[in-house]
């Protein structure tokens, strides 16, 4: 019988500057607009186009850490989002939370004549 989707998984103990190369692979194929992904036993190709819907999920707990992050394409790039949260993400912790600067907010992306992805923030 003949699967209607193909489907791929990966799960494995890595160093964090592996974690970090195939997160930078994956943010570039993101960029060109495909993602191909293969091991020995599965492969898919997932195109990149249109509207992405951005899932992240962190956990705490005292014996473990755990981050899930989700990128779904439904290839209908004409969909108008239900919201847009506004979204942080930094390397340390603020001081004190609830007096806590606010984050620099993503004003707008422009490409630059390299084709380079250019983000201009506001205070």
């Amino acid at each position: 019988m003949a699967k209607n989707t193909n489907s791929f998984k990966h799960e494995s103990l890595q160093d964090q500057a592996s974690v970090v190369a195939y997160l930078n692979l994956i943010c570039q194929s993101i960029e060109k607009g495909q993602i191909h992904l293969a091991n020995d036993e599965d492969d898919v190709t997932i195109r990149t186009k249109g509207l992405s819907r951005l899932k992240i999920k962190a956990k705490q707990a005292k014996t473990h850490q755990e981050l899930r992050i989700t990128l779904a394409w439904s290839g209908d790039t004409d969909k108008k989002t239900e919201s847009n949260p506004t979204l942080e993400v930094t390397s340390k912790p603020a001081k004190n939370p609830k007096k806590a600067k606010k984050p620099n907010k993503i004003k707008k992306k422009t490409r630059t004549k390299s084709d380079k992805v250019t983000i201009k923030k506001t205070k």
